[in-house]
């Protein structure tokens, strides 16, 4: 399905370059309802170290760079058990919230 599409799509595309070719006014009128597709600025062209620096970043464990580690300190301790943690006690606007709730 996705290959019949992309078929059609650049059947499409082909023919209204044609158009704009051959008419510049048709060429100037599509200009402003379809985006061109050779404006679009290619990576290589705009940043020659772009793809390099992207690597980089995702590889945070890579020989050359540490920024990318976490540094977690942990310190030996126990936790403490739900039953010897007080539950939160009821706010005074509690009940007065609810009820104005009801009556929206």
């Amino acid at each position: 399905m996705d290959l019949k599409k992309n078929k059609l799509t650049n059947k499409k595309k082909r023919c209204v370059e044609q158009l704009c070719a051959a008419n510049p006014e048709v060429a100037a009128e599509s200009s402003k309802i379809f985006r061109p597709t050779t404006m679009r600025m290619q990576i290589e062209e705009g940043c020659l170290d772009l793809l390099q620096i992207i690597v980089e970043i995702a590889r945070p464990n890579s020989a050359s760079s540490h920024d990318g580690k976490k540094q977690v300190v942990t310190v030996p301790g126990s936790l403490r058990k739900l039953q010897a943690i007080e539950p939160p006690s009821k706010h005074e606007d509690l009940d007065f919230t609810a009820a104005s709730l009801k009556h929206i």
